[in-house]
């Protein structure tokens, strides 16, 4: 089985944040698993403590 994921660059652009910024982190999940992406890349709307990711990966299939 190949899996496919995604960077959240589709999305919001972690360089110019005015580019997608106001694209919330679980709009952007919902979209790419909706596409058929079952990971994504770490970007900068992503929670960086362990605990805080958690609250995401327990609501999508998707892993990050």
């Amino acid at each position: 089985m190949i899996r496919i994921g995604a960077n959240p660059i589709g999305w919001s652009n972690d360089d110019m944040i005015e580019i997608g910024g106001d694209i919330p982190l679980e709009r952007c999940l919902a979209e790419a698993q909706a596409a058929g992406f079952v990971g994504m890349e770490l970007g900068n709307k992503f929670p960086r403590r362990s605990a805080e990711r958690g609250l995401f990966s327990n609501a999508s299939a998707m892993r990050w």
